[in-house]
């Protein structure tokens, strides 16, 4: 690969000797990585090289497998994440919160590091995860779907619209949109489009995101900053604006073994260099809010349908109740419906809670989403193999028999993929049309 000339200028300026070394290791090969999750163990095919050491939940692999392939990808078992990523979790781990804590991840797409967030909640709290482009919202949604927890929703809107919700969330992750050198070995498009013009626009930018949704975070609560780029305007410049505005750091204990650089005074900012850590680059600061900006006064009042009509297949647990929401059912926590009349109210919710199904004439059809949470439907599952499931995942119906009629749960290796309908001894393919996959091999 050919890096920009301003761009190893630019490396020669902030890494000193440290400059060559940091360069070659360009042309190494890329570290795989995978989160798993804890709500779905399994047994995987892929051979694992070692843990990924800042975060229990991530493992390097050997090579690079080909995920599309793996069903229990597509079941949640596990997700492809990029190592250095999941430091974040540490902020979590250092700083833990009150069991009804409510997080934001502001520019979540695709997902990732929503999902490192929902290892680190453990099932308390609870976690809005929001994408401005809709398309992309949508690879959001799926992600965390698949992975299987209740303590979610998605949002598609951006800060300026979330900042409304006043003093509203105990932690909020801006993974801001940047330049992308961080992804140079991974992404030659990032190279392409990388000039000295773009990283300062995406500074700008970025200074803009920061600005507009800190009216959101409470007093007392956490900012967690991050970007997969090097440059100090994307990076620790954002760490100078913000404790100018009396937003304080919050210093983390960072093994030295893992390589991670602490680039402040307070050791509250660390870079991720492809020469000291394995992973790509990536740049995580943590900050507490000391100051008020607006007081909490929305109270906004629950008005989605509460839906109380047997539904089968479905077993909710304690804690949260069934409404209807655009011709849908969804069950929403209980602990959280004025937090759900907030975002309703806002116009900005892509879906209110889990996904249950909807009722057609007096049909009920199970949800997607509801086939993917362990223990939360009483439907018998239909056992593939390997060959069968790849044909369900292509929403193609595979040669099996199966009950005479109902619906049952598709399963590869005991995790659920989707939902299977039997009409006379016929399968009928439930798989969501667009998750499907389209390659075939």
């Amino acid at each position: 690969m050919e890096l920009p000339p301003e761009f190893i200028r630019r490396v020669q300026e902030q890494l000193g000797e440290e400059a060559q070394a940091f360069l070659e290791a360009h042309h190494f090969t890329v570290p795989i990585s995978i989160l798993n999750n804890p709500k779905k163990p399994a047994s995987l095919n892929h051979e694992r090289e070692s843990q990924v050491p800042w975060n229990s939940f991530g493992a390097y692999l050997k090579e690079r497998p080909a995920f599309i392939r793996d069903p229990l990808y597509h079941a949640g078992v596990y997700y492809s994440q990029e190592a250095s990523s999941m430091a974040i979790t540490q902020v979590l781990a250092q700083y833990p919160f009150k069991q009804d804590a409510v997080c934001l991840d502001l520019c979540a797409a695709p997902g990732g590091k929503s999902l490192v967030i929902l290892n680190a909640l453990a099932g308390k709290g609870f976690l809005v995860s929001n994408e401005v482009h809709r398309s992309r919202a949508n690879i959001l949604d799926e992600n965390l779907l698949k992975w299987g927890h209740t303590n979610h929703l998605v949002t598609n809107t951006d800060a300026k619209i979330l900042n409304q919700l006043n003093e509203r969330f105990d932690l909020i992750l801006v993974d801001a949109p940047c330049s992308g050198e961080g992804m140079f070995r991974k992404d030659e498009g990032a190279i392409q489009e990388w000039t000295a013009g773009h990283v300062q626009a995406c500074a700008s930018r970025q200074q803009g995101i920061v600005d507009d949704i800190l009216p959101a975070l409470k007093e007392g609560g956490i900012l967690i900053y991050s970007t997969c780029a090097y440059s100090p305007q994307e990076n620790v410049g954002m760490d100078e604006k913000l404790l100018a505005q009396g937003i304080e750091p919050l210093p983390l204990s960072m093994d030295e073994s893992w390589g991670f650089q602490a680039l402040t005074s307070n050791k509250n900012a660390f870079q991720a260099f492809l020469h000291k850590v394995k992973g790509e680059g990536f740049y995580f600061a943590a900050y507490r809010k000391r100051s008020t900006i607006g007081e909490r006064s929305r109270h906004a009042i629950f008005s989605v349908e509460q839906h109380t009509e047997e539904m089968p297949y479905v077993n909710i647990p304690a804690g949260f109740t069934a409404h209807t929401w655009k011709g849908e059912v969804y069950a929403i926590a209980e602990e959280q419906q004025e937090l759900v009349a907030e975002l309703e109210e806002l116009r900005c919710m892509k879906r209110p809670g889990i996904p249950l199904g909807q009722w057609k004439g007096k049909d009920f059809i199970p949800a997607q989403g509801l086939a993917l949470i362990p223990g939360w439907t009483e439907a018998e599952k239909t056992e593939l193999n390997l060959e069968e499931a790849w044909a369900y995942l292509r929403r193609e119906t595979p040669n099996i028999s199966g009950p005479g009629r109902g619906w049952t749960l598709a399963s590869y290796k005991g995790h659920s993929l989707g939902w299977i309908k039997w009409v006379n001894g016929r399968m009928k393919n439930h798989y969501t049309k667009e998750w499907r996959i389209r390659s075939r091999w």
